[in-house]
């Protein structure tokens, strides 16, 4: 009888232990993560310029996701069928926002600091 509850807590940690393959015509996480805090800025930009037209809006934010696109060297159907794989790999999209966020952070903080940074006057020096 306890072998029987044996075998769901090995098959459970054996399925654990392996990692998920990223086909090759995804894109690596440190590249989706690259993009994805490129878009998320690119957002944060349209946003603060807090446009009371929806379509111009709207039209800035697609403006603004094409440039990153092209920053990055691809195409919208190569990005939603990377970002497809990782919703469906939840473990690896939470993986990679983890890191989104990380930059992010890390990115407002510098930009923070550079605002709080008294001015120098150069002629002074």
């Amino acid at each position: 009888m306890k072998f029987y509850l044996l075998v769901p807590i090995f098959f459970f940690i054996s399925c654990k232990d392996q990692s998920i393959k990223i086909p090759k015509e995804i894109f690596p996480k440190e590249t989706m993560i690259s993009i994805l805090v490129d878009i998320h800025i690119a957002d944060a930009v349209a946003k603060e310029k807090k446009l009371k037209d929806i379509k111009l809006s709207n039209q800035l934010k697609k403006t603004y996701f094409n440039n990153v696109l092209e920053k990055h060297n691809i195409t919208k159907e190569d990005f939603e069928k990377s970002t497809s794989f990782y919703e469906n790999n939840i473990e690896l999209m939470q993986e990679i926002y983890e890191k989104v966020m990380i930059v992010l952070s890390e990115k407002e903080a510098l930009l923070n600091g550079e605002k709080n940074k008294p001015k120098t006057d150069k002629k002074t020096k």
